[in-house]
């Protein structure tokens, strides 16, 4: 439960642009991702909280270069 309401909280941060900013400058990118493995949680809150998180900081430039450097 804390981890939902955790990644809700990161969500709702990243909807305006100084909370993106500071998802960004903390890479929340990659702890979000880690709720996203299917052998970690099989719970649709944590996937659909953690997709939340990294689609809204993914609207960010350098969002997007975390995502890509996570990737390769």
């Amino acid at each position: 439960m804390i981890c939902q309401l955790s990644l809700r909280v990161l969500g709702n941060m990243s909807l305006n642009h100084k909370g993106k900013q500071e998802c960004i400058d903390n890479q929340v990118i990659k702890s979000s991702s880690w709720f996203l493995d299917d052998s970690y949680t099989d719970q649709y809150e944590d996937a659909l909280n953690a997709s939340l998180v990294i689609m809204s900081c993914s609207i960010h430039l350098d969002g997007k270069k975390q995502i890509v450097d996570e990737i390769d």
